[in-house]
């Protein structure tokens, strides 16, 4: 009974030492490892590996190496080799401590791991992995043909190619939103079509088309904005494809209403874009249901002015002004108000 009890006591202190021993291995020799971060990563088909290593532990290294896997194929072997700190290769300053590796490989989407490895006299003295997911490109877009000003009353016409690594089924969408001049709001974000209707001339060819019917009148004017992207199966957007159109413009800026006198002279000023010739007219009763202009003068547009000597006999309270595109008198303007001539 007493060898037992020396026994048991025995075994006790020894398992009280390895606890002791533990411990104070722990807290008096923390670990220090070689490296402290790292850095992987793919773009444009280039691949960037990186660590920084301890400064402190910088003369122990041999070399550093580093090993690509893919994951997703049973971790087969895609690339590997040694990291630098001479600055060449993507590595920018020399024997700063920062090992790195740029090079071009294609790597198919899918999940990717690197291993680096830092040796000391062909041992491993630390090592360290870093997992990453290579998705798909996104769609391509480029523009094919456009409408390059809004110069009629019937619509505006776009077709932009669209292409996916995976093929045209891969597409989602192509869709276009409009934006109005001088942040004056947007459209709805409509779709293009490939299906050889909707203006679209052949169906399944990879060219999308938009056919914009255009408000008469235009409810602004300047310049017009159509955006243009693709979406494609994986929620992956293309660049965003921005067409400028301009809006011609006619604006009578003087006189909007006033007084004069019969025979007087009366100054008219404007500002037109994308407009040729003028046509200058007055109703001398005016109504909006059935407006009857006379035609004054027709003046290029780009006089920006025109002196009108009002007949003698003229009396109204209620004339109003009009100038308007010769080519396209839809395009037009009128005087604000009504103009009072005794």
């Amino acid at each position: 009974m007493g060898r037992m009890k020396k026994i048991s006591v025995l075994i006790l202190l020894i398992l009280i030492g390895i606890v002791f021993f533990n411990n104070c291995e722990d807290t008096t020799r923390p670990e220090e490892f070689a490296i402290e971060e790292i850095n992987f990563s793919y773009s444009n088909s280039e691949i960037f590996i990186s660590i920084v290593v301890n400064p402190d532990r910088i003369t122990e290294v041999g070399s550093v190496n580093f090993t690509v896997f893919n994951q997703d194929e049973n971790d087969e072997v895609v690339a590997q080799g040694q990291l630098e700190d001479n600055g060449k290769n993507g590595d920018i300053i020399a024997n700063n401590g920062e090992y790195t590796k740029r090079f071009n490989k294609i790597l198919d989407p899918g999940k990717y791991r690197t291993l680096v490895e830092v040796m000391q006299n062909g041992e491993r003295i630390d090592s360290t992995s870093r997992t990453l997911l290579v998705d798909p490109p996104p769609p391509s877009i480029s523009l094919v043909e456009r409408t390059e000003v809004f110069v009629d009353s019937s619509f505006a016409f776009y077709s932009v190619e669209v292409e996916d690594e995976n093929g045209l089924d891969y597409i989602e969408g192509v869709y276009c939103q409009l934006f109005f001049p001088d942040d004056q709001g947007s459209g709805s974000i409509d779709p293009l079509y490939d299906n050889g209707e909707n203006a679209d001339e052949q169906a399944d060819d990879g060219i999308y088309t938009y056919a914009f019917v255009l408000p008469q009148p235009l409810p602004y004017y300047g310049t017009y904005e159509f955006k243009f992207w693709a979406v494609n199966r994986a929620e992956l957007h293309s660049d965003t494809l921005t067409v400028e159109i301009e809006a011609p413009l006619v604006d009578l800026i003087a006189p909007d209403r006033g007084s004069y006198s019969a025979g007087e002279t009366i100054n008219l000023e404007w500002q037109t874009k994308l407009v040729d010739s003028l046509e200058i007219a007055y109703d001398p009763s005016f109504s909006r249901d059935t407006p009857e202009f006379e035609i004054i003068e027709t003046i290029a547009a780009n006089e920006g002015s025109y002196q009108w000597d009002t007949p003698e006999t003229l009396q109204t309270d209620s004339l109003k002004l009009k100038i308007s595109s010769v080519k396209r008198p839809f395009i037009s303007d009128l005087s604000e108000g009504l103009l009072s001539i005794k």
